[in-house]
């Protein structure tokens, strides 16, 4: 019996434990639209892939500058026979002759200096190239993530104010058909009337079933541009109205297009 009352505390603790933990794992992540924008910059998977990138490339140059600097390379070689000795005897009479085999060592240095190489000179060129577009392309990618986030900020909002205005609406009709119905229970108008309210009910409600698909799908796309789990709890802290008026000012500030700033363009002029 104490056995089984010793597993049965185990199991318990273990299933409070894994509860715990689920319970941790779904804490509420609360995001202005300018924390959105930090922690998408430091989560995304592109971004991320993008900066390893730029540090293989970072690495590959400083390999392909280090075989033009001067190489020494060492070798040290010993040998032990471990008291090893050979013996012969040239004549019968004579007592045998022993030489033992002494241990040997040998050190070598050798010093070489990359004078002059075309295709070293071509390869440090293409390296510092590959260098420069993977800074480029980063710069990009985090210029495309940012403004795929804002727009994914925005519309989660958007969403979220468009179910608000359907609820007000289904709670507004429902209270009307009530109203009517009862004046069809007293015989005041025809039933048709209330059948008209009660389709428009199901009209909403069939929209708002569909906003509140649309609000999860836009919570999974934040989601993934944030580089977030799929089941990470999410709330946004900035309103609808204020990401508004930043973008009425963006628009207002916009500077005038110059191809010599598009990222697109410069990864051309680099690979030419």
């Amino acid at each position: 019996m104490n056995m089984i009352k010793k597993l049965v505390i185990i199991m318990i603790f273990t299933f409070l434990g894994s509860m715990l933990i689920y319970v941790q794992a779904q804490d509420t992540i609360t995001l202005s639209l300018n924390e959105a924008l930090d922690y998408a910059g430091k989560h995304n998977k592109t971004l991320v892939n993008a900066r390893y990138n730029i540090d293989k490339t970072k690495l590959k140059n400083w390999e392909i500058t280090a075989a033009g600097l001067p190489q020494i390379s060492s070798a040290l070689d010993y040998t032990n026979y471990m008291g090893a000795e050979i013996s012969f005897q040239l004549n019968e009479a004579a007592p045998a002759a022993t030489i033992p085999f002494n241990p040997t060592s040998n050190f070598k240095v050798n010093v070489s200096q990359l004078i002059f190489n075309g295709s070293y000179f071509v390869g440090l060129q293409l390296a510092k190239l590959s260098y420069d577009a993977s800074q480029l392309n980063y710069q990009k990618n985090e210029t495309d993530v940012r403004e795929q986030v804002s727009r994914a900020y925005y519309l989660v909002l958007v969403a979220e104010r468009t179910l608000d205005i359907l609820a007000a609406n289904r709670s507004n009709a429902q209270n009307i058909f009530q109203k009517t119905w009862n004046l069809y229970k007293s015989g005041i108008i025809e039933k048709s009337e209330a059948d008209k309210l009660s389709v428009m009910v199901a009209t909403i409600e069939n929209s708002q079933k569909a906003a509140e698909r649309q609000l999860e799908m836009a919570y999974n796309l934040l989601r993934l541009n944030l580089g977030l789990e799929a089941d990470q709890l999410l709330k946004l802290s900035t309103g609808l109205d204020e990401v508004s008026e930043k973008k009425k000012f963006q628009y207002a500030v916009i500077e005038p297009f110059d191809i010599q700033n598009n990222f697109d363009y410069k990864l051309i002029l680099s690979q030419v």
